[in-house]
């Protein structure tokens, strides 16, 4: 079971690129809970924030670049 769960009505932008990211960034959340729900988290552990940081890092990347409006 998830821990949390994407909904597009509740957190999707509307913008495809950065609703993927974001989406990716929950299936890491997700996938260090489970790890850590199976007695496996000291073992992703070390792997998840460099994962979940190069992955939000990215999303920045990507919303920094789409135009702003007031």
């Amino acid at each position: 079971m998830a821990f949390v769960e994407w909904s597009d009505e509740k957190y999707a932008i509307g913008v495809a690129r950065v609703d993927e990211q974001h989406r990716r960034l929950f299936e890491l959340l997700n996938e260090l809970h489970d790890a850590m729900q199976e007695g496996e988290g000291r073992d992703v552990v070390g792997e998840t924030p460099d994962t979940v940081l190069d992955a939000a890092i990215a999303a920045m990347d990507v919303e920094i670049e789409l135009p702003f409006e007031e």
